[in-house]
């Protein structure tokens, strides 16, 4: 009977609670980037304790069916989360606690802003038959981090015109537009904090005038990070996110690795000219790794202030071969970079056990999941486009995501 009566006044609540509400009005930062939690916390006054039976959240919002609420009660308190909240937008919230054996009812609302991150508290008065107290909601909201892809549908084929960058789910699903360019955008990376994407623009869209651009996660702010008179690509984030690493190629001798802090400062030649130095990744361990497109064709490293220059792979991998490693760096994937290349999977830093991760046609570029548990690749040919592929690693299933991406990268976003 109880949950039929409680069933009775949801429904009660739920109409009362759209008529005369004040409409939020609500800006997005932008559609899908992440959500929200609300998270309360209703102090129950001591005289009042043993009346509590049950409690109800409700929302005023136009997409009410989005938001979930999950609220617990105890002799002590009402808890709960109101789940489903769009990042950057605010939300009247509403909470009802109630008991049907001594008439107690409670009622409360409070506005918030999900952006500015502070807690919220309000006093609201609870009345039951026979005792009147006071009871405090502690409340505050909290973004919800979660794993998202970027990736380019650059091509690289001339003329050189086409290829954006976009933000989406890793199974494809949401996909958010970044940018709008003349000439291709490529090369997308996710700063640690998942706040940022470092790529390359093609500045003619005739010819091939690449530099390191940085941008939010949202595809605000986007600005020019490098201006060299030559090719400038693959960029990647220090582990801090305070420093950012490139190559820019010569005119007339090897590609070098610059470092440069976030802010634009403090541009370091690294490597200066000792080896041409492809596709660098700056690792846990404070290390850039990056393979070698001439000589030997294997991966070196070296530290950010261009000290200890060694090469770390015992044999030839192949010119230009892209690496990742997995979060404890006992695992390393790199491609094979001969055509069709494919990826492999090895020890580290022993580089025993290599496995064939991929078969088939030629893979492009690729990244991990932030649990290492799957790979994100890009395969196909020049001619058909690349596409790409989302791999489990423990169960080696692989399905098709079918989204036209030469490069990509994976990782836990907040903001």
């Amino acid at each position: 009977m109880k949950s039929f009566l409680i069933s009775i006044l949801i429904m009660m609540l739920a109409v009362f609670s759209c008529k005369d509400q004040p409409t939020q009005s609500a800006t997005d930062v932008s559609d899908g980037l992440g959500q929200t939690e609300a998270f309360f916390k209703i102090q129950i006054p001591s005289n009042l304790k043993s009346y509590i039976y049950s409690a109800v959240a409700l929302v005023t919002a136009e997409d009410i069916d989005s938001i979930r609420t999950n609220l617990t009660v105890s002799s002590t308190h009402v808890e709960g989360v109101i789940e489903g909240i769009p990042v950057g937008q605010s939300r009247l919230f509403e909470i009802f606690v109630f008991n049907f054996d001594s008439v107690l009812t409670f009622y409360g609302s409070k506005t918030a802003d999900v952006r500015a991150g502070l807690p919220v508290q309000v006093e609201i008065m609870l009345r039951s038959a026979d005792e009147t107290g006071t009871a405090i909601i502690i409340g505050y909201f909290e973004e919800v981090h979660q794993e998202k892809i970027v990736y380019s549908d650059f091509d690289h084929q001339p003329p050189y015109d086409d290829g954006e960058i976009y933000l989406a789910n890793p199974d494809g699903t949401g996909r958010i537009q970044l940018t709008q360019n003349p000439g291709a955008d490529y090369h997308p990376q996710l700063s640690p904090l998942g706040n940022k994407i470092a790529f390359v623009r093609n500045l003619d869209p005739m010819g091939f005038d690449t530099h390191v651009f940085i941008m939010n996660i949202d595809g605000s702010g986007q600005k020019q990070f490098s201006f060299g008179p030559v090719t400038e690509d693959a960029p990647w984030f220090s582990p801090n996110g305070s420093q950012i690493v490139f190559r820019k190629a010569s005119e007339n001798g090897p590609s070098n690795l610059v470092v440069m802090n976030i802010d634009g400062t403090g541009a370091k030649n690294i490597t200066l000219d000792q080896i041409d130095a492809f596709y660098p990744v700056w690792a846990a361990d404070g290390n850039i790794y990056f393979s070698a497109h001439s000589g030997d064709n294997r991966i070196w490293k070296i530290r950010p202030d261009g000290a200890n220059l060694t090469v770390v792979s015992p044999f030839k991998i192949g010119g230009s071969a892209r690496i990742r490693f997995a979060s404890n760096m006992g695992t390393l994937f790199y491609d094979s970079y001969s055509y069709p290349s494919q990826i492999i999977m090895s020890d580290f830093p022993s580089f025993e056990n290599p496995t064939p991760v991929t078969s088939g046609d030629d893979t492009g570029e690729f990244c991990l999941s932030p649990d290492d548990n799957r790979l994100l690749y890009s395969q196909g040919s020049p001619s058909q486009g690349y596409f790409l592929y989302l791999k489990n690693l423990n169960t080696q299933q692989t399905n098709p995501l079918g989204i036209k991406a030469i490069d990509c990268d994976w990782k836990v976003i907040s903001h």
